[in-house]
Formats: C-alpha cells, sequence, structure tokens
C-alpha cells in the first residue's frame, strides 16, 4: 500500500519545481518543460509517461490558478498567471 503522505510530498516539490522552471522561461511548451525536467522524473518512465505527468502537473496548477495558457489550444504555452 503506498503512503498518500510521501505520494504528495513529491507532487508538491513537483508543482513547486515546475513553477519556478516556467517562471524562468515563461511562455514554454510541456515539451520544453520535459526536456528541463529529464533528470527529475524517474528513469524507469516512457517518454509518453513523463509526459503525461508533466501534463497532470500543468493540469492541476492551471486548476488552482498559478499558471495559464498563453498560446493556443493546439500549441500551448505555459506562463504564470
Amino acid at each position: 500500500m503506498r503512503d498518500s503522505r510521501s505520494t504528495s510530498a513529491a507532487g508538491a516539490v513537483s508543482a513547486e519545481l515546475l513553477t519556478e522552471l516556467i517562471r524562468e522561461h515563461q511562455p514554454v511548451s510541456a515539451e520544453d518543460l520535459l526536456g528541463l525536467l529529464a533528470e527529475q522524473l524517474p528513469a524507469g518512465l516512457a517518454e509518453t509517461q513523463k509526459l503525461a505527468r508533466i501534463h497532470n502537473h500543468l493540469r492541476h496548477l492551471v486548476d488552482v490558478g498559478k499558471i495559464g495558457n498563453k498560446g493556443s489550444r493546439r500549441y500551448p504555452r505555459w506562463g504564470l498567471v
């Protein structure tokens, strides 16, 4: 059984890191973020899984109002709100 505290703590660190990277490089695409976060993501994940993890974090940051899409729906570019 997973410990939800460690999972949410790891997610919080990733969300904070993602927010900092967006602040430094905005506007930035999810693919650009994947390149910047490559060494922080687990090596056992496939490229599509890593991108899905970044998309999940981006969606969370949008939902809480920290970032917004500065590009189009087809080619989103993320920046701080």
